[in-house]
């Protein structure tokens, strides 16, 4: 996790784990582990992998932070063992009221899998 925290510090200051602080100004994103994918034989862990996501938030359709994620996610790549993909993309509404409305931002999610 620690590659992924400092391939996203080194994008935007504005990276927080787990949550953003609430009154974030976007774009920011955030971070986690959420489980795993690991690779059993005979009944043991013998390779293991921590799957987690990246959320990108944003008011810009077109952000450049969401290319400058994908690109240091493919540098990663060139570093250690992970895949990744684009899991959504999602318009926002307000959080816990769907009838809120529309907030005007978009939500990039990937999701990673990082070798231990």
């Amino acid at each position: 996790m620690e590659q992924i925290k400092n391939m996203l510090t080194g994008l935007s200051a504005k990276c927080y784990r787990t949550n953003a602080p609430p009154g974030s100004k976007p774009p920011y994103t955030v971070y986690d582990r959420d489980g795993a994918n690991d690779f059993v034989a005979g009944g043991r862990h013998v390779e293991k992998a921590a799957e987690g996501t990246i959320d990108l938030y944003t008011a810009n359709p077109d952000d450049p932070l969401k290319d400058q994620i994908e690109s240091g996610l493919d540098d990663l790549a060139g570093m250690t063992t992970i895949n990744w993909y684009l899991n959504s993309v999602q318009d926002e509404t307000e959080a816990g009221s769907p009838s809120s409305g529309y907030t005007g931002l978009i939500h990039f999610e990937w999701v990673f899998q990082i070798g231990g």
